[in-house]
């Protein structure tokens, strides 16, 4: 019995995907539980080796509204520098956007939430996903310029 245990144990802790690297931020009025798991598979290898190593974080800020019997979800993410202990990341200088509509339902429990704001999320990561890393860290320079003077100073 217990070598079964390990077995399962074992293929489980293999099958699950490894953590990210690049510290993921998120800010939002409902919870969507892990938020870097959320978008954990959309991020490529080269991207999160750059960033990182940039000293940036992902940031993710989503909501919810109900308009009447829709719903609307609405995430936006990009790159900013790695705020300090307790501190907010500032707003990514270029941000990436997605907005899901649910029409005529009415009021969403919070597993209903927790999807669409999920799908926008993962809709905003893959729009960010399909620009090229050195352009993305051009544009995003106005946000993550604080990650590189920290780094400079050796904090």
């Amino acid at each position: 019995m217990r070598s079964t245990i390990a077995a399962i144990s074992a293929a489980l802790t293999f099958a699950a995907p490894p953590a990210l690297a690049l510290g993921v931020l998120a800010y939002g009025d409902e919870p969507v539980g892990d938020p870097g798991a959320v978008v954990q598979d959309l991020i490529s290898t080269e991207f999160e080796r750059f960033f990182s190593a940039a000293g940036t974080v992902l940031v993710i800020h989503y909501d919810t509204v109900q308009l009447g019997m829709d719903h609307v979800c609405h995430a936006t993410v990009g790159i900013s520098a790695a705020p300090e202990s307790g501190a907010t990341a500032r707003l990514p200088a270029w941000r990436f956007n997605a907005t899901r509509l649910i029409r005529d339902h009415g009021s969403l429990d919070l597993a209903g939430k927790r999807e669409c704001l999920t799908s926008a999320i993962r809709e905003a990561a893959r729009n960010m996903m399909q620009m090229p890393i050195p352009e993305l860290a051009t544009r995003s320079e106005a946000s993550i310029v604080g990650a590189r003077n920290t780094k400079r100073a050796g904090r």
